[in-house]
C-alpha cells in the first residue's frame, strides 16, 4: 500500500470514502453505498500506484427475483 495513489472508475478518481483498501496484493473493496449510485452499465476500475495502474472490468446490474425467489442478473448490460 506504500505505492498506492488512487482508484479510478472509467477514468474518474473515486473519493477514498467510497472504498476500503486491504494489504496483500492491494485489495480494493467498493462500498455498497457507492455502487448503488452507479447506473446499470459496464465499468473499468483502475488501481493507480507508483509502479502502474492495473485495470479490470465489472458490470453493475439490477437484480431481479425469479419465480423461485432467487436473484439473477439481467443480461442487457
Amino acid at each position: 500500500l506504500d505505492e498506492f495513489q488512487e482508484v479510478k472508475i472509467n477514468g474518474e478518481t473515486v473519493d477514498p470514502s467510497n472504498y476500503n483498501l486491504t494489504e496483500g496484493s492491494t485489495i480494493v473493496t467498493l462500498s455498497i453505498d457507492y455502487l448503488s449510485t452507479l447506473p446499470q452499465d459496464n465499468y473499468t476500475i483502475e488501481v493507480v500506484s507508483e509502479s502502474g495502474a492495473p485495470a479490470a472490468g465489472f458490470s453493475v446490474v439490477i437484480p431481479e427475483v425469479n419465480d423461485d425467489g432467487f436473484y439473477y442478473n439481467q443480461s442487457e448490460v
